[in-house]
């Protein structure tokens, strides 16, 4: 990847489009710069973030579960597959995993297309720092401006818009659909607020051992579909699921056997009987109240 890769990225004040200067990002007046470091664009001023996002920025620093993804390679070999259908035909040429933390999606997408520019968005500059050798990591706020207008081909956000309140998911979005280009796609792959188990977790002491951000809620995907639409993307696809848990993963949490029974028991309920007899759904399909996720996609017009 060269430095020039940088160059569809905008300041997130003033939406000026940032060029590479040597280890730095400059504004096309010159009048704002940010620093490249080790190789991570540094959009961010901590000072800039809010309270609660201060706090998830500590909460995902100091995370002892790095370099382990959530799900075995099934449930990432799926959703590219459910990207590439609906790219048809066209080779992408920006993509990036917002609130991506390592990157893990991000670079399988850059596996699976080799020739992709692979971006990355965090404000753990911990976790962007574990990224993959070939991403292109930017620590930034991924509710502002990050990236100049239809500059995109694939946005996904991988088990992070969930940790966004009301108006951050807005604003994320807003900002996601004005960096895509007509015929863009974006995924969404979440946890599932219409399973009930979840809720239920929520408000025990389990979700101590579950959820290191105790202000995470899980996706209401008809309300976000609706926001979505508002900002000028059809939805082509959307399924419940409960996914394939990387095991290595599970046995890092505090009660492991219970949730590795857990998971393991709802991944084959749903390939064994949840898909065949009720089908991964649309939208409003019964199967999301009995499973954990939902996995959604939708097109810039």
């Amino acid at each position: 990847m060269s430095a020039t890769s940088f160059d569809i990225l905008v300041a997130p004040n003033s939406r000026q489009l940032l060029h590479n200067n040597g280890d730095q990002l400059l504004s096309a007046d010159g009048g704002e710069s940010f620093a490249l470091q080790d190789g991570i664009a540094m959009l961010l001023q901590s000072q800039d973030l809010s309270e609660e996002q201060q706090r998830e920025q500590t909460v995902f620093d100091t995370l002892q579960l790095q370099g382990l993804p959530y799900f075995r390679p099934l449930a990432f070999r799926e959703a590219i597959e459910g990207i590439t259908n609906a790219l048809a035909g066209k080779v992408p040429q920006n993509c990036v995993e917002l609130g991506g933390g390592e990157g893990h999606f991000a670079a399988r997408l850059r596996q699976h297309f080799p020739a992709v520019n692979s971006y990355v968005c965090d404000l753990s500059l911990n976790s962007l720092k574990l990224a993959a050798n070939g991403l292109l990591p930017i620590f930034a706020d991924i509710t502002k401006p990050i990236f100049a207008p239809e500059t995109l081909d694939v946005a996904i956000f991988w088990v992070s818009l969930h940790h966004l309140n009301d108006q951050e998911q807005k604003n994320a979005i807003a900002e996601t659909a004005r960096a895509l280009r007509p015929g863009g796609v974006l995924m969404l792959y979440e946890p599932n607020a219409a399973f009930l188990p979840r809720q239920i977790v929520y408000k025990t002491a389990l979700a101590q051992d579950v959820y290191a951000d105790e202000a995470e809620k899980a996706v209401d995907f008809a309300k976000v579909a609706e926001m979505i639409k508002t900002n000028g993307l059809n939805l082509t696809d959307c399924r419940f699921i409960s996914p394939p848990y990387n095991l290595a993963f599970v046995k890092k949490l505090n009660n492991w056997p219970l949730y590795m029974a857990l998971v393991e028991t709802l991944f084959r309920l749903d390939r064994l009987f949840i898909r065949p007899l009720v089908g991964a759904g649309s939208i409003n399909s019964f199967s999301r109240h009995l499973t954990m996720y939902g996995s959604a996609i939708f097109i810039k017009k």
